[in-house]
């Protein structure tokens, strides 16, 4: 909530912002989410961030440590950036955090966030809040892999009951109830059984080739993820 009664405040770093308007005698107006991403701040961003755990038990590639860090140059060409904002307790809370207990599943483990699209030119192309859980089965644990995927619900509860936006290019299908980030665990960076055969591409030619036959198939793009403001690497949504 913003009191106009009070000093401007300046934000200095990379923030989601959740702001609604009270008034008295008048209902609560919705709340609206923006986020601000300095990209000089997200290039440099640590590899073991203030107020985030410092290790995932059983991380097997970095020795039980979590490494937050990035590479710049995944940044150079984003088709797309799609930040999700909530409660941090809900992602990293001991007790009830999402990554840290990725092998939990169920409606009990699914959390309110809200999410933000942002494209490439800077403009935001929807906002909607929704549930996120951790996706899938064999990726779950941290001994398998240093990064999960997650899946976004759109449910009555939260909001809209699906989601009415354009997000893969030339496809007839633009109302989602549920998207599927996908951390492309096998053929990717993070499979720690090779990593350096990682294939980025791979499943985006394979669709694009079968739709470009004529075949049924899925199509294909790419997000860079922030969950409240911090990098989270390259995903595929299907």
């Amino acid at each position: 909530m913003v009191d106009s009664d009070r000093a401007e405040q300046r934000v200095e770093g990379n923030a989601t912002l959740r702001v609604l308007a009270l008034a008295e005698g008048h209902e609560p107006s919705p709340v609206i989410t923006h986020s601000y991403l300095i990209l000089d701040q997200i290039l440099r961003q640590p590899g073991a961030p203030d107020g985030l755990p410092p290790s995932w038990a059983g991380a097997r590639l970095s020795q039980e440590a979590a490494d937050y860090g990035m590479d710049a140059a995944i940044l150079e060409d984003p088709a797309y950036t799609e930040d999700r904002v909530m409660d941090p307790d809900d992602l990293w809370g001991t007790d009830d955090g999402i990554c840290i207990h990725s092998t939990r599943r169920g409606d009990s483990w699914e959390r309110p966030a809200s999410i933000e699209i942002i494209e490439i030119d800077g403009s935001t192309g929807v906002v909607a809040d929704c549930g996120i859980r951790i996706h899938g089965d064999g990726w779950r644990p941290h001994a398998n892999t240093t990064k999960h995927p997650s899946r976004l619900e759109f449910r009555e509860r939260y909001g809209p009951r699906t989601l009415d936006y354009a997000l893969f290019v030339n496809a007839p299908v633009r109302r989602f109830d549920s998207i599927v980030l996908r951390a492309q665990g096998s053929r990717g960076w993070q499979d720690l059984r090779d990593p350096e055969q990682a294939q980025g591409i791979r499943d985006a030619f394979a669709r694009d080739s079968a739709l470009a036959m004529g075949k049924a198939d899925g199509h294909a793009t790419d997000v860079h993820p922030y969950l409240n403001g911090l990098y989270w690497g390259l995903n595929m949504p299907v």
